[in-house]
């Protein structure tokens, strides 16, 4: 299995590890045990972390930040963002990125999460995912679309 973009299973890190002999020097060599905890955590911590996140300032209109687990490379990966109007976004993820040898691999977003930063008492974010797009709408107490800095979490 290749790795990201897809969420890792533990049998993607393969079989139950087994020590061929008695851990001999623990300072160079890793008991299985050990091994099989890594493997079972990043799993678990694979399937429940977001795959990206994003600071978008609305105001502006600007991605702040960004940041994805399949995209180690700063220079790829970058979300496409528009601003429709006043506290309407949306972002557009690749329908492929290169996992770790090269290959390409499909990448789907499966849901969203927004939060606004700096907003008021009462200003809320929704995310909407539909295929490689997210649809981010920031409105105030009274439901009036307001910009604001949204924090976007990808799953």
């Amino acid at each position: 299995m290749p790795g990201f973009p897809r969420i890792p299973s533990r049998s993607a890190f393969g079989p139950t590890f087994q020590n061929v002999r008695p851990v001999k020097d623990p300072a160079r060599e890793l008991d299985a045990a050990t091994m099989n905890l890594l493997a079972w955590q990043v799993a678990g911590a694979g399937r429940t972390v977001p795959q990206a996140w994003l600071t978008y300032d609305g105001s502006i209109p600007s991605m702040v930040d960004y940041r994805e687990a399949f995209s180690p490379r700063v220079d790829v990966g970058i979300p496409g963002n528009v601003k429709n109007g006043t506290g309407d976004y949306t972002f557009t993820y690749a329908a492929t990125y290169e996992d770790e040898n090269g290959a390409e691999v499909s990448f789907a977003p499966s849901m969203a999460i927004a939060a606004v930063q700096n907003g008021a008492a009462g200003v809320e974010a929704t995310a909407a995912v539909s295929g490689q797009t997210i649809r981010v709408r920031v409105r105030n107490a009274a439901g009036t679309f307001v910009d604001g800095i949204v924090l976007l979490l990808v799953w």
